[in-house]
Order: C-alpha cells, then sequence, then structure tokens
C-alpha cells in the first residue's frame, strides 16, 4: 500500500561525505572532494562546483529508496545493465577505507524504474527513472557555470563594443546610471541596469573549446 515505508538504499547522512566519484553514462568520471567543508571538483581538473546541483546530488543519496526487490542473487546481472554498470555514483565518508557505490543500469519496459545494486551486494532492486538526472552527472554538470564572476551592486561601469557601431560607455553617478561615451547624457536606468543584471545571470550552457584563443575568428 501507499503507507507502506521502503527501505533507503543508503543509511549513511551526506553530511559526513569526503569524497564522490561519478561516472556518468557518457563515460565521464568525476571526483570531489570537500575541502574546509566545501565540495570541489579535483579531477578530471580542478573546478568550483555548482552548489545547487551537488546539493541535489546529495539530497538524492540521502533519501534514495528501493522501490521493489527484483531478485536477491540474479544468475545474470547483465541483462539488466549491470555488468558493467551505466552509471555508478561512488562516496566515502570520514573513517570509510572503501567507497561504497551505487550501480544504475537500464530502465525497465515502463520506463518508469532503473534497475540498480550496491556495489558488492547481489540483489537487483529498482529506484525511480527520474532520479537519474539527478545522479547522471559530468564534470560540466558539476562545475560552477558562471559566464562572467562580478559583484553585481558593486559594477560602476559598463561599455558596449558593436562592430559597425559606435561605442557606448556608461558610469554609475550615485544611483543613476549616465552616458560617458559618445557624450554625457542620462541614460535609461532600467536598460542599462538591465544589461549588468543579464551578465551577471549569464550561465554556460556547454564548452565549445577549453582554449579558443588560437582562432577566436572561427568563433
Amino acid at each position: 500500500s501507499a503507507a507502506t515505508k521502503k527501505d533507503k538504499v543508503f543509511t549513511v547522512d551526506s553530511a559526513t561525505f569526503e569524497e564522490i566519484e561519478i561516472r556518468a553514462a557518457s563515460g565521464e568520471t568525476t571526483t570531489l572532494k570537500k575541502v574546509n567543508g566545501l565540495w570541489e571538483i579535483v579531477a578530471p581538473e580542478a573546478l568550483t562546483t555548482d552548489s545547487g546541483e551537488v546539493g541535489s546530488l546529495l539530497t538524492t543519496l540521502d533519501t534514495l529508496e528501493i522501490q521493489r526487490v527484483i531478485d536477491e542473487n540474479p544468475a545474470s546481472p547483465a541483462e539488466f545493465g549491470l555488468e558493467p554498470a551505466r552509471i555508478s555514483v561512488g562516496f566515502k565518508s570520514a573513517g570509510d577505507a572503501a567507497m561504497k557505490r551505487l550501480q544504475l543500469g537500464r530502465k525497465t519496459p515502463t520506463g518508469s524504474d532503473l534497475y540498480a545494486r550496491v556495489e558488492g551486494q547481489p540483489r537487483v532492486f529498482l529506484i525511480s527513472a527520474y532520479l537519474e538526472d539527478s545522479l547522471n552527472k559530468t564534470p560540466f554538470g558539476l562545475r560552477d557555470k558562471t559566464a562572467l564572476k562580478f559583484e553585481r551592486d558593486a559594477a560602476d561601469a559598463l561599455t558596449l563594443e558593436v562592430s559597425g557601431s559606435p561605442t557606448l560607455a556608461f558610469a554609475k553617478k550615485g544611483t543613476d546610471w549616465r552616458f560617458s561615451k559618445p557624450y554625457d547624457a542620462s541614460a535609461d536606468f532600467n536598460i542599462v541596469d538591465g544589461i549588468v543584471g543579464r551578465l551577471f545571470q549569464a550561465r554556460m550552457t556547454a564548452i565549445e573549446a577549453a582554449d579558443g584563443t588560437a582562432d577566436l575568428k572561427k568563433y
């Protein structure tokens, strides 16, 4: 019945985690470590994390429930997409010698659940398929995607350069924005401040090249 209490996959509190390793369905592996209380990506390269994405991952691991046990000792885990696992999420708490790993296989025929198991345990069980997005994380998915870092309220100058048009420059005087190029005049506060706001909120959707400076014209 709906009132039946489901067993949790893990009983460990994510607040005790010190290291996480995720192998996504794409084959990419990400390693995170907690440094001075904050999560950082340490591999495949050192990166600042997106706290919202990491928080979603930790919450999912904390609340992950077994919907139903399929087989306590299956003859062939491969038929569930678990050998090798399509996705794996490992974590290590303080004092642990080895990681505990959740392995995810393919979806059930109805698509509502995922076959899963805990590494080292034969039992195959189901978890809700909608949780895949919270667990199938790539390095890009977990990294901070801020395009331009600055203090929103401290911004007091803005320059717009568009090919074929005169340069527009603005300076903030008190609570007002004024043109400083091509002339001195009052500017529309909402429009200029709106541009600053869009710059502050701009987020990367993908990385086209790790270093595109050799051929900027291409982009």
